[in-house]
């Protein structure tokens, strides 16, 4: 009874990491995405980098992973940049924004989503789930080799986590570079980083690393329970 009770806790913590690190790689993956072009989006506070004209930092472009926002004192207009082209986009954003930015910015700011943020959370968010299902079918569908699927679970739970500790050091790096370089104006902006995209990121990779420590433990716990067959 006690061993049931652990293993369940040990599922449970399972799903529950696993859960959480897919959870956290959505968020990413949606920030600043709106129901519709120009209207606010509920995850506008999760950027991965701001720029501003310098002297006018109330005003400024929030890039996403798929999207991006304009902010000013009053209001946010947000819009997927996915198949758009930059003056696409500039025409779906609010007034405000095409009277402070002009093509160019928007142009350096689909640079800046394809050079730099890259949209690999979506890659980390496929094998957390697929991790997650695979357990899932270890643990209720004992016909399908359930070792097996707890091997297949513990290795794409790894690629997820070492997927996501390699764009949260990059993604630093390269926004702390240029916040940095932005005390001298790169191309004529300036640039924040994005706290709250950024501490998802290692979050969802500290979620993915307890998921496949679990998961490794549970294999571990499994193999030395199996009886030993007399020779």
């Amino acid at each position: 009874m006690p061993n049931q009770l652990a293993d369940r806790i040990l599922a449970g913590a399972t799903y529950f990491f696993l859960l959480s690190a897919l959870v956290s790689t959505t968020i990413l993956i949606c920030g600043c995405i709106p129901s519709a072009p120009g209207e606010t989006s509920a995850l506008d506070s999760f950027y991965a980098i701001r720029l501003h004209t310098p002297g006018i930092s109330a005003q400024g472009l929030r890039l996403a992973s798929f999207a991006l926002c304009f902010e000013s004192r009053d209001a946010v207009s947000c819009i997927i940049t996915a198949g758009r082209k930059p003056a696409e986009s500039l025409a779906l954003l609010s007034q405000p924004a095409n009277a402070v930015f002009d093509t160019r910015a928007v142009e350096v700011a689909y640079s800046l989503q394809k050079e730099v943020i890259y949209g690999t959370p979506v890659l980390a968010a496929l094998f957390f789930f697929f991790s997650l299902s695979c357990f899932f079918i270890s643990q209720f569908f004992r016909a399908l080799s359930p070792r097996r699927m707890r091997a297949i679970a513990v290795a794409l739970a790894a690629l997820g986590t070492a997927i996501m500790l390699v764009d949260a050091f990059s993604m630093h790096m390269v926004a702390s570079a240029l916040e940095i370089a932005g005390s001298e104006v790169v191309q004529g902006f300036q640039y924040e980083k994005g706290l709250y995209y950024m501490g998802f990121q290692w979050a969802a990779f500290a979620l993915g690393f307890c998921g496949l420590s679990t998961l490794l433990y549970g294999s571990f716990k499994s193999k030395a329970q199996d009886p030993v067959l007399p020779a």
